[in-house]
């Protein structure tokens, strides 16, 4: 088999179909032609596209399988030659894997900001993708806006019934004036206190956490089966977009044990900051989430 698309998209072939997937987002956002501007950068995406379409679909995977498993017999090819950067590390827990995906009877011990357990379960998801991209991106946190700062777009979202705000600002930073968007969310918590969490993206996070957005309001209003299954609630979509200076933004849809909707929550946190419990969680109805797709629409176009 001269296409291996697990060579492709850089995955083991036993990834589960959520690795695929996130490796397919983070390889589509360096190679998009919307954003890579290269010779080589349309080639590499149809190859993208091209293995994603033979892994995504259940039956063709089978089919690539065996026709990589008969060539690896007679030594053609090797069907596990194509090396992981998904792939968990020892005593980590793959994305979307499934041993993650078991009845719990809430949050571990030491996961981090002091969320409810639906908080938690964003959090592991958003780290381990933090983890496993994380060469894509700049380490370097930006620079926040200053006084003097120019900005290409300022938007604001607040809702006064329950106190949840998101504020949103692309300008120029630093000394070769790269574009930045800055993401800024606070909401209360179930005690009442007012959470902050915040993320910086270049114009390829963006990119990313428009398309998560999208995929995240498609799953919200249509009909589903859930993704992984906890104690008191089931997961049915989960995407973490990693920003610059280990900040990350995640979306999740889910639906409470005894709750007949699903919901979507909103994180922005920061990995390993310094007191560990910097972030915010925050639920979003139907209206308000497509109010942010906008926004972070507009921001997009701004940062090109």
């Amino acid at each position: 088999m001269d296409f291996n698309p697990y060579k492709v998209l850089a995955v083991d072939p036993s990834a589960d179909p959520d690795v695929i997937s996130a490796a397919y987002r983070a390889l589509s956002k360096k190679f998009h032609p919307d954003v890579n501007k290269t010779p080589e950068a349309e080639a590499r995406m149809r190859e993208l596209n091209r293995a994603y379409d033979m892994l995504k679909d259940p039956a063709q995977r089978r089919q690539v399988d065996a026709d990589l498993a008969r060539a690896a017999s007679t030594g053609s090819y090797s069907a596990r030659g194509a090396s992981s950067s998904y792939s968990s590390r020892p005593g980590s827990t793959s994305y979307g894997s499934t041993s993650s995906r078991t009845r719990s009877s809430g949050p571990s011990a030491n996961t981090g900001p002091d969320w409810s357990g639906l908080g938690d379960s964003v959090r592991r998801g958003a780290e381990n993708i933090y983890n496993n991209f994380r060469n894509v991106v700049d380490d370097i946190k930006p620079n926040p806006p200053t006084d003097t700062t120019l900005y290409l777009l300022q938007k604001r979202l607040e809702d006064a019934a329950t106190g949840k705000k998101i504020k949103v600002q692309v300008y120029y930073e630093g000394p070769g004036n790269r574009k930045v968007c800055n993401v800024q969310a606070s909401a209360p918590n179930e005690r009442g206190q007012v959470t902050a969490g915040e993320v910086y993206l270049d114009n390829a996070g963006m990119f990313d956490l428009t398309l998560a957005v999208a995929e995240a309001e498609r799953v919200l209003q249509e009909a589903t089966k859930p993704i992984e299954m906890n104690a008191d609630h089931d997961v049915y979509f989960r995407q973490a977009v990693r920003g610059l200076g280990k900040t990350y933004i995640a979306l999740e849809i889910i639906k409470k044990t005894r709750s007949p909707e699903k919901e979507a929550l909103l994180l922005l946190g920061e990995k390993n900051a310094r007191t560990e419990r910097d972030g915010v969680v925050s639920t979003q109805s139907l209206t308000r989430l497509q109010q942010i797709d906008r926004i972070f629409k507009a921001a997009l176009e701004a940062m090109r």
